[in-house]
């Protein structure tokens, strides 16, 4: 009995022992860091547009509310405004355009912003065109926000949004 015990005990140890997980670091490319924290941050933008809604409040409230967090320079120019913008949909899209250019004012298009967002019509909780309307909100407000008051407003074109600056 004591032989059948022990060797039990041996098999149980040698599977459990075999049965161990070993785990590793992966070790992911820029490209794939990249692409992880640009869908981790959208997603967190439509969680936390799903979650306002959920509290009662619209979209354009919760964008004017979260943009008064964010404290820009309040000195920043026109052009400083323009380009921190152009280099935010740089990094988050897969293509921006300028489509119309002037000294007053400046137009470009955001195409592919999110796909999962675009081609499912509903992702989280949140449509593209509340995700459009969280975008025109807050930068209008953080635009409100700058001493020289330029005026920033998107809007949704074909397989993306557009957005204007003006002076």
């Amino acid at each position: 009995m004591k032989k059948v015990l022990l060797f039990l005990t041996m098999v149980f140890l040698v599977c459990a022992a075999s049965a161990q997980t070993k785990f590793s670091i992966p070790v992911p490319t820029l490209e794939q860091k990249y692409n992880l924290a640009k869908v981790f941050m959208y997603n967190n933008v439509l969680a936390a547009i799903n979650v306002a809604k959920s509290a009662g409040m619209t979209v354009e409230e919760f964008a004017k509310k979260e943009a008064e967090l964010y404290k820009w320079n309040e000195d920043m120019g026109y052009e400083q405004f323009v380009n921190t913008v152009l280099y935010q949909y740089s990094c988050l899209s897969d293509s921006i355009k300028i489509v119309d250019q002037s000294v007053e004012k400046v137009v470009f298009a955001v195409r592919n912003i999110y796909p999962q967002l675009q081609n499912q019509g509903v992702f989280l909780g949140v449509t593209f065109d509340e995700f459009v309307q969280w975008t025109d909100a807050m930068y209008s407000v953080i635009a409100n926000n700058i001493k020289l008051k330029p005026t920033c407003n998107a809007k949704k074109i074909q397989g993306g949004m557009e957005i204007s600056i003006s002076r």
